[in-house]
């Protein structure tokens, strides 16, 4: 007859066992997605570009800047789709970068007077790792805020719906990075995209 120290025993091990097959289920679901994550940036990438998205490239030794906009010219008030993405080119495998807030990089929209992309400005140091040879997708992000004002109805609009709509005008579109190679923010990447896009 099995004791009730023995059943315990085995009631726990059992738990142990059931929690490491969890966690390692948990962990394989969670790779497998990366890599399909992965795959579906390169897909999208990939589609765009056969799509005859226009694309603005830049470079120095150690990164590579690529942006892709649907067009050039809209009608008011039609979605605007626009991304870049960032690559490490280095001699490394890797490059640690530092930025000041949440973002190493910015997409900025000017019409000469307004700008409709406000970037939140953190003072929080952070630090990204890129590995040589990924691509890594910048999406564009709407950021900034509104107030109650009756005047800021368009702004609060604008930053309530997630695509990119502006109304009629001409606008200088700015895709840059925004990090340094070191802590002091003193060996600042400056690599810039920028053209014209006109709403009608």
């Amino acid at each position: 007859m099995i004791g009730v120290g023995t059943i315990l025993k085995i009631k726990r091990y059992l738990t142990i066992i059931i929690v490491l097959l969890i966690t390692l289920l948990v962990s394989l679901i969670s790779n497998g997605t990366q890599e399909i994550q992965k795959a579906n940036y390169e897909l999208f990438t990939v589609d765009r570009i056969k799509e005859g998205y226009h694309l603005f490239t830049n470079k120095d030794e150690n990164f590579i800047v690529n942006t892709y906009i649907s067009k050039l010219s809209f009608e008011e008030n039609e979605e605007i789709d626009i991304f870049s993405t960032l690559e490490y080119i280095g001699k490394k495998k890797s490059v640690q970068i530092w930025s000041v807030g949440h973002s190493y990089f910015n997409h900025n929209i000017f019409d000469g007077s307004i700008n409709y992309h406000k970037n939140i400005v953190l003072t929080i140091l952070t630090t990204t790792r890129l590995i040589k040879g990924e691509t890594y997708i910048l999406p564009f992000i709407k950021e900034g805020s509104y107030t109650d004002d009756p005047k800021d109805e368009f702004w609060k609009k604008y930053y309530t719906e997630k695509e990119l709509k502006l109304p009629s005008g001409n606008y200088t579109f700015t895709a840059s990075t925004g990090f340094s190679l070191d802590e002091d923010l003193k060996e600042h990447v400056n690599l810039e995209n920028k053209f014209k896009v006109s709403v009608q």
